[in-house]
């Protein structure tokens, strides 16, 4: 068995483009393998020196990938979600130093300090989003985690979305554990790939991400850098699995099943199958196809040559503008309700039916397909009311 899958290249995502085929300088696509970490039993991105260089790039000029905490709209939703499950378990806190790695716009750092936290410092490597720290009387420092001559021992570690984007795992959980405090906790959050993994969906992979975690895998990682998990919770707000830790005397690894990931291969597989069949079917009929949530699409679309679908998105920071590798721009809900297409897509494995229930009744004649319905493919059936 080869402990890998290979995609060829899929569209290369740090944010979207005022125009299409343009992506900041950066390419348009890059190569995607998807290979097991037996160590951990995770999933996890192969290496590749030009992904690494390009991504090294992409973070100095600052990734808008969707997920960043922010003032308003989607990333606000993230934001107070989060903040919930921190003052849950850090509250006790307040008055100790408190190290953000990964502090993005800084919104974060701000909420903490308007809930008591007195003590906040912040690492960035975007120099751009680094910048926006400095109103806001926060210490921030603009480099990767750790920065070197600088004093990061802390008794509160946050990292919102950050673990994912590391490579060497081995060298950054040891920075976090050499800098926590000895009764102090290591709080984050990570995607949560447990259904992506479970249905064998390729849209959870980005060229930023090395690491597609689960409850399972997290806790091996962790568990093997000497942190004990205190707490795990599955975040529906942000399709996120939040967690907290601390400093454990021995490691405690579990045995990771290399026939969980043939089973992902599998699946994938025919989750591939499944849209080319649809995407055949609707070209064939000459319909028209709408998108939603395209960032979960993009890899499909391109994976069969696809490219010209109508694309929507409630994220209003994106709109009119272009993914890397499609041709139409983003357009607003509005759009859709205004022109609805005869077919609807919708990628979001945790929002869909939320999405589905809050528009059906504004485009009735719409046939409305949910992503775990292409993949299952229910459209040889007929569509699900």
């Amino acid at each position: 068995m080869t402990a890998e899958l290979n995609l060829g290249e899929i569209p290369f995502f740090w944010r979207t483009s005022p125009v299409p085929g343009e992506n900041g300088g950066l390419p348009l696509s890059l190569p995607f393998t998807a290979t097991f970490d037996e160590n951990y039993g995770l999933i996890r991105q192969k290496f590749s020196s030009k992904v690494a260089l390009e991504l090294d790039s992409a973070y100095k000029l600052g990734s808008e990938i969707a997920g960043l905490m922010d003032a308003e709209g989607i990333g606000r939703i993230y934001a107070d979600d989060f903040l919930k499950f921190v003052l849950q378990h850090a509250d006790h806190l307040k008055n100790t130093k408190a190290l953000e790695i990964g502090s993005g716009t800084g919104f974060f750092l701000k909420l903490l300090k308007e809930n008591g936290f007195k003590n906040l410092v912040g690492v960035e490597p975007s120099e751009s989003l680094s910048q926006k720290h400095k109103s806001q009387d926060i210490q921030i420092f603009n480099g990767f985690f750790p920065v070197s001559n600088v004093d990061q021992a802390s008794d509160l570690i946050i990292s919102y979305g950050v673990l994912e984007h590391i490579y060497d795992l081995k060298d950054f959980l040891k920075s976090i554990h050499s800098n926590l405090q000895s009764n102090g906790l290591f709080i984050g959050s990570v995607p949560n790939c447990k259904s992506y993994i479970s249905n064998g969906d390729i849209s959870m992979f980005f060229h930023e991400h090395w690491n597609y975690f689960d409850t399972k895998s997290l806790s091996s990682l962790l568990s093997s850098f000497n942190f004990e998990i205190v707490d795990f919770y599955h975040s529906s707000a942000a399709g996120a699995l939040y967690f907290v830790c601390r400093k454990s005397k021995g490691v405690q690894k579990t045995k990771p099943d290399l026939e969980e990931f043939e089973h992902f291969k599998r699946k994938a597989r025919r989750a591939l199958q499944s849209f080319e069949k649809y995407f055949r079917i609707v070209i064939g009929n000459k319909k028209k196809l709408g998108v939603y949530v395209p960032a979960r699409a993009m890899n499909y679309l391109s994976s069969l040559g696809y490219r010209d679908f109508l694309l929507f998105d409630d994220n209003h920071t994106i709109l009119n503008t272009y993914y890397p590798g499609l041709n139409t721009p983003v357009l607003a809900r509005q759009s859709l309700i205004q022109n609805p297409p005869e077919e609807l897509l919708i990628m979001s494995s945790t929002f869909g039916l939320k999405i589905k229930n809050e528009i059906q009744s504004s485009i009735p004649n719409t046939t409305i397909w949910l992503l775990d319905e292409i993949i299952e493919q229910k459209f040889l059936k007929g569509p699900v009311i």
